[in-house]
């Protein structure tokens, strides 16, 4: 099983809302996922997948417990979530739209689908040992007045658990 947590307050229900549904729509029910905002000190203590969305006091209190991450998936357009992760061990992927961003959208189209050219700019490791080279795809995700950056959080977890850019783009 693959543990995800998500730290976001505003959208980490978007995050989960997409995983889960690509998840469901994939047919692979191998993940658990917990919103720290919710569950906080509670909360399990190691995660193969850890989202960062965004900042708030809540998010440093959080990131302060003790919680180990294997892949730390973490908005870069945010500057102020990587003083956060302090020495904290794992692999960071980043996402958003700066040029260093391991994954970003070169282009975005809203309609009753929002359709969205996803870049993998970087080599991304994935869960299983398996390695999705730079690329370009696209996805179409039913508009439901989701922020990007939840799309790109979503997306980019889903390709580190192990999901593959066809059955994604498809």
């Amino acid at each position: 099983m693959i543990n995800i947590g998500v730290i976001g307050k505003n959208e980490a229900t978007q995050i989960i809302n997409t995983l889960n549904d690509l998840f469901y729509y994939l047919e692979t029910p191998i993940y658990s996922i917990e919103n720290l905002y919710e569950v906080g000190h509670n909360s399990k203590r190691h995660y193969e997948i850890l989202i960062i969305n965004e900042d708030s006091d809540l998010t440093e209190q959080l990131l302060k417990d003790d919680f180990v991450a294997d892949y730390i998936i973490l908005n870069a357009d945010n500057k102020n979530l990587f003083g956060y992760l302090g020495g904290r061990t794992g692999t960071l992927i980043t996402y958003g739209f700066c040029g260093k961003s391991c994954v970003t959208a070169s282009s975005i189209v809203d309609g009753v689908y929002k359709t969205v050219q996803l870049c993998v700019q970087r080599s991304l490791p994935t869960i299983d040992g398996q390695t999705i080279d730079e690329q370009e795809f696209p996805i179409s995700i039913q508009n439901l007045g989701q922020n990007i950056y939840s799309i790109l959080a979503a997306i980019t977890a889903a390709l580190v658990a192990g999901l593959s850019t066809e059955k994604i783009a498809n």
